[in-house]
């Protein structure tokens, strides 16, 4: 695996895991091929081309874009992470749902267990929280140092062997843990207030975690079909950003009624805008939110984020959600 400490670029990509073993990892925004993009400029002419939006991910885009030989990857899974070296191929699977667009990376693997991963609570806080950011593509050359750092230590294997094997073990469990979780959201086997209510406080919850102020508006704050939840607001020495968020408690598909009950907020201009569902949404409601630059988060990924903050949530918290925790061993 060639790279240069010096020069090579470290960027996150929220791939779906699958790929590693693939040699690639993948985004989504299938309604473009990128596969031939190299530049900001070729992804600009690549969207225009297209006639479809992207609103505030086009950056995202850009970024993967530039991806070269010899930059750095780090993919985020539940618990761990993994790390390989980009070899600069790319290439578009339109039947690779949420990762059709993939670049080459050469990951780096043991021949027994596969790609070698690290466990989340090993790395520096700031890097922990950096990997906890809602973006698909994101930059993270101010973790050079400790990043590299692990490059080294993978690249010589040695112990790290054993803590991915244990780490696999734990996400395996993580895993099960995240589809009983889901399941008992949508089936209504827990304490959190009826109506959609109870959902709407844990999703404020995890916003002020996420270091928001958020607050859940009352019902006759706009007019007749405008639907917004929650407002929230981060304001860091480098971030300002604006949420306006609808949660759906539901089971099966979302429509995109929830969509356009956002898509009417006036002053949606300074706001991102975020439908958050229990549920699942099909390819046209994908499309639409792709086109309008809003957020969406299916059950599976709000799961992901509530599994991350699930041990900072307050105990009556837990309490609704039927959390209980005990120790566990896993070594065989």
């Amino acid at each position: 695996m060639n790279y240069d400490a010096q020069t090579a670029n470290i960027v996150l990509l929220r791939s779906p895991v699958a790929l590693l073993a693939e040699g690639f990892a993948g985004i989504g925004w299938g309604q473009f091929d990128l596969s031939n993009c190299h530049s900001a400029e070729e992804v600009d002419n690549c969207i225009e081309a297209s006639g479809h939006g992207v609103g505030r991910s086009r950056n995202q885009l850009r970024r993967f874009a530039e991806i070269k030989q010899g930059d750095i990857i780090v993919v985020p899974a539940p618990a761990r992470i993994f790390i390989g070296i980009a070899t600069g191929k790319k290439r578009f699977c339109c039947d690779f749902p949420w990762g059709e667009n993939q670049v080459g990376v050469d990951f780096f693997s043991d021949k027994d267990i596969g790609p070698l991963s690290i466990a989340r609570s090993e790395l520096m806080k700031n890097l922990q929280a950096r990997l906890r950011i809602r973006l698909t593509v994101a930059d993270l050359n101010y973790f050079r140092e400790e990043i590299l750092g692990w490059v080294e230590q993978m690249a010589s294997n040695g112990s790290i062997v054993g803590y991915s094997a244990l780490n696999e073990k734990k996400e395996a469990l993580l895993e099960s843990f995240k589809l009983s979780l889901l399941s008992n959201l949508r089936q209504g086997k827990h304490y959190l207030k009826a109506g959609g209510e109870g959902l709407e406080v844990l999703v404020k919850e995890l916003l002020e975690l996420e270091g928001y102020n958020a607050v859940i508006p009352s019902k006759n704050t706009y007019e007749a079909g405008i639907d917004v939840d929650i407002v929230a607001e981060y304001t860091g020495p480098f971030l300002t950003q604006k949420l306006l968020v609808q949660v759906k408690d539901h089971t099966g598909m979302t429509s995109a009624h929830g969509l356009e009950q956002l898509l009417r907020v006036p002053e949606k201009d300074d706001y991102n805008l975020c439908l958050i569902s229990l549920g699942e949404f099909d390819q046209s409601v994908t499309e639409k939110a792709g086109k309008k630059g809003v957020t969406l988060m299916d059950g599976n990924a709000f799961v992901e984020w509530l599994s991350e903050r699930v041990d900072e949530l307050s105990p009556a918290t837990q309490q609704k959600l039927g959390l209980v925790t005990t120790p566990s061993i896993i070594i065989e």
